[in-house]
């Protein structure tokens, strides 16, 4: 037959030796075997999760355009609306001499009183 002796067993390898050297990349490829179940899909799977990487990331922004991009904007016009400038400069100017009595305090003992309105201790002096 064709493999019948050693020489012709050479022969035939170098023979196809030589059409590998002629061939493309693609038909290298084309002629490895493979099994039926995995021809093409490996680029559908692809495919799929792309379309599902995509169409979650659409979702996520979404999802963040809404909650921290919308509603922020309304909860600032909200608040702007109902703003009164002059309102607030008073209620600043009241409490500037409490603030001035935390920022002593806290300058002369390196001790924080807290936030807002917090009670300030008696000095130990």
């Amino acid at each position: 037959g064709e493999y019948g002796g050693i020489g012709s067993f050479k022969l035939s390898y170098y023979n196809e030796y030589k059409s590998y050297l002629r061939m493309s990349g693609s038909e290298v490829i084309s002629r490895i075997p493979r099994p039926p179940t995995l021809r093409g899909k490996q680029i559908r799977l692809v495919f799929k999760y792309i379309w599902i990487s995509v169409g979650l990331a659409g979702v996520g922004s979404a999802y963040y355009a809404y909650t921290n991009i919308y509603k922020h904007h309304n909860r600032y016009r909200t608040f702007w609306t109902n703003y009164d400038p002059d309102q607030g400069c008073k209620r600043v100017n009241e409490n500037m001499a409490h603030w001035e009595k935390k920022m002593d305090y806290w300058l002369d003992t390196g001790k924080w009183v807290g936030p807002g309105m917090a009670p300030i201790p008696d000095s130990e002096e």
